[in-house]
């Protein structure tokens, strides 16, 4: 797996989903700020999608949860 280079500035989708689709998935991102990322309502499979995706999880030192899936 190549290795991650983070941006100064920039956003890196995990998944995307319209929200009513009942086997879709849960839309979630990282917003990248000054190379550090924010993660924003990650889905299930976030931790996964880092190892594919080659970015070190101390890249991503924040989470902003918007609302809750019941």
């Amino acid at each position: 797996v190549p290795v991650f280079q983070p941006p100064v500035l920039g956003v890196t989708f995990i998944r995307t989903s319209h929200g009513f689709d009942p086997k879709g998935r849960t839309t979630g991102f990282i917003l990248w700020i000054n190379g550090q990322g924010v993660l924003v309502d990650p889905p299930v499979q976030t931790t996964e999608f880092l190892q594919r995706s080659g970015i070190h999880r101390r890249t991503v030192n924040k989470v902003i949860l918007t609302h809750c899936h019941s």
